[in-house]
């Protein structure tokens, strides 16, 4: 299955628990058939549940950069870090 919008700038509306219904702009950076994990402008992880999402996930016209990040492994667990 082919995502399009893997690793574009986006914004997705979601029903967040503990946070209610938000709309979040940033770059999807992986995804599959239950959940997405996007990085908003700020550069904070945001885990989507499919069943969280509301509407559609939209690719804006304008594309941003993604802000760099750096992995590193830690106890043979392998994380991405923002700048």
């Amino acid at each position: 299955m082919a995502y399009l919008f893997l690793n574009k700038y986006c914004k997705v509306t979601a029903n967040l628990s503990g946070t209610g219904i938000v709309t979040i702009t940033g770059w999807i950076t992986m995804a599959d058939e239950h959940s997405i994990l996007m990085t908003d402008e700020y550069n904070n992880p945001n885990h989507i549940k499919r069943e969280q999402l509301i509407g559609s996930i939209v690719v804006l016209f304008e594309q941003k950069p993604e802000p760099e990040r750096q992995l590193i492994e830690e106890e043979g667990v392998v994380c991405e870090v923002g700048n």
